[in-house]
Order: structure tokens, then sequence, then C-alpha cells
């Protein structure tokens, strides 16, 4: 039991001391995160004002906004799969001239994925029905959605791609070697690439 508390202690430390990182910087550095903060509010405004009255209020017709949702999608989809492209040649071919990107493209293949799943949250359009895509507590229509195979699939290469940096960032910060068992998710994360696009 006191192991355990230990590594939850060890864990809150480690998120705690990547969070004070990330907000750590100059003026500059607040200035441009106020920024964005800024854009996520009005962006989140505008999705609940759409959401609220309809796609219509895009001033596209449906095809158009379809088409935008869709091709956003599909275009950060091919982004998060790209990080297979630093992953692969690393642990498959122990290429380690790639050992010091792998965790960036990892992290830049998690903020894809969240843009492309928020693309399909955005083209949905009635979000109080999204539970309907997920096995055992909706009824999807899978395998003949395909946007239910996409949800599935690119939530699991979500997790996959948070488990495997976070895990070997928690290592390092605590200063212990990654133990055997993430190798396992690591080469699972490979084929779920493909699986993905």
């Amino acid at each position: 039991m006191k192991g355990i508390l230990r590594e939850i202690r060890y864990f809150l430390d480690f998120v705690l001391a990547s969070i004070k990182i990330a907000l750590t910087g100059d003026r500059r550095y607040y200035v441009w995160l106020a920024s964005l903060v800024m854009l996520v509010v009005l962006g989140t405004y505008a999705y609940v004002y759409q959401l609220m009255h309809g796609l219509i209020v895009t001033g596209m017709r449906d095809q158009v906004s379809w088409g935008l949702y869709i091709s956003n999608f599909t275009f950060f989809v091919g982004v998060a799969a790209s990080a297979v492209l630093i992953v692969a040649p690393l642990y498959l071919y122990n290429y380690r001239e790639f050992e010091y990107i792998v965790t960036f493209g990892e992290f830049l293949a998690v903020a894809a994925l969240i843009i492309a799943l928020t693309n399909v949250l955005a083209d949905v359009g009635r979000v109080e029905r999204l539970w309907h895509m997920f096995p055992l507590i909706g009824t999807p229509n899978w395998p003949d959605s395909m946007l239910v195979w996409d949800v599935i699939v690119l939530n699991g290469y979500l997790l996959l791609n948070l488990l495997i940096p976070g895990y070997k960032l928690y290592k390092k910060y605590i200063g212990s070697e990654p133990s055997n068992w993430i190798k396992f998710f690591i080469f699972l994360s490979i084929p779920w690439a493909a699986l993905s696009t």
C-alpha cells in the first residue's frame, strides 16, 4: 500500500511540475497564452451558437460545411498517423537518431487527434446524441458507419499516444528506466496508426 501511495505522490509531483514548466515564461509568452485562450473562448462561443441554431448559421450549405469539417478531420488524422514514421524506425529498427524527437512526435499526434475528434464533434451537430456512437452504452451502427469506426479507433490511438510518452516522461522525471510492458503498447501503436487512416 505504501508503494502505491508513493507512486501516486510521485505522479502528482510530476503533473504539477509539468504544469509549472508549461506556464513559465517571459511577458511575451504570457501574451501569447492569453491570445490563445481568447481564441479558444471565441471558438467555443461560435460552436455553442452553431449548436443552438444549427449549421445554417455558418453561411454555408450542408454539403460545404460537411466537406469543410471532413477535410479538416482527414488532414489531422493524417498528421496524427504520421507519428508512426518516427516511432517505427526507433523501435522496430533501433534507429537511435530518432530517440530525442519521438516524444514530440507522439505529443503532436495527441494534438492532431484532439483537433480531428473535435471536427467530428462539430460535424455531428446533435451532441446530445453522441453517446450512441460508443459500444456498450449506445447503439452504434457499426460496422456500417465509418464515423463510428473513426471515433473508436481514434480514441484508442489517442489513449496510446497519451500513455506512451506520458509514461516515458514520468519515468525520466523520477529517474528510473521504463518497464518492459510499455513496449507492448509501443508496438501496438504502430499498426493502430494504420487503422486510423
